[in-house]
């Protein structure tokens, strides 16, 4: 990968409490942004560098989907979020495979 396409999951949190799961080239910049426009406090908690960001937000995303509050907004504990942003980030990984995405109802893996 190089300097010039760099890719990142983000994980942020918020005052209100949601965690949102992203992609960007530049997460602090994302978040900056964020705040800019919603002034809610949102921090980033959790990063992974990937070649495929949007294969890896997708994968999260739908591993969270029970927890889904608005868009890529999440109510759920951060290490469960933590957890569906780095088997994503595994699964695409895996050339021309199907790897299941375990979704997560209770905090804990299924």
């Amino acid at each position: 990968m190089t300097e010039a396409t760099k890719s990142f999951i983000y994980i942020a949190t918020a005052e209100h409490g949601g965690l949102k799961v992203g992609y960007s080239t530049n997460p602090v910049r994302r978040l900056v942004a964020i705040n800019r426009r919603r002034h809610i406090g949102a921090k980033i908690a959790h990063v992974v560098e990937t070649d495929h960001p949007q294969q890896c937000e997708f994968l999260a995303h739908r591993a969270l989907k029970t927890y889904r509050l608005d868009g890529e907004w999440f109510s759920c504990p951060l290490a469960v979020a933590i957890e569906a942003v780095e088997s994503a980030s595994r699964a695409v990984l895996i050339p021309d495979t199907r790897v299941p995405v375990r979704v997560f109802r209770s905090g804990k893996p299924e």
